[in-house]
C-alpha cells in the first residue's frame, strides 16, 4: 500500500500542478503519459522494493523454460535447502 500511496500522491501532486499553472488539455496529456512511462519503467523497482519492505531478500537468479525447471535448478544446485522439511 506505500507503494500505491505514493503514486496516488504523485498523480494528485501532477494534477494539483496543472491547475496551478494553468496547462492546456494537450500539454496535460503529454505530462500525464511521461509520468505514467516513468512509473511503469519503475514499476519492477518499486516491486523489488515492496518485497524488501516484507523481509524477502534476493537469493539468486534462476532462467529456466518454466517455473517447475527453474526451481529443478535452483535445488540441483542448493541440495541443503531440498530436504524435506521434517526431518
Amino acid at each position: 500500500w506505500i507503494v500505491a500511496a505514493i503514486l496516488f500522491a504523485g498523480d494528485l501532486g501532477l494534477a494539483l500542478l496543472f491547475e496551478l499553472v494553468d496547462l492546456d488539455g494537450l500539454s496535460q496529456l503529454w505530462a500525464t503519459l511521461g509520468w505514467h512511462v516513468i512509473v511503469g519503467f519503475a514499476a519492477e523497482d518499486l516491486r523489488r522494493w515492496t518485497l524488501r519492505l516484507r523481509g524477502y531478500a534476493l537469493a539468486e537468479i534462476v532462467a529456466a523454460e518454466n517455473a517447475a525447471a527453474a526451481e529443478r535448478r535452483y535445488f540441483d544446485h542448493h541440495p541443503a535447502m531440498a530436504k524435506p522439511a521434517w526431518r
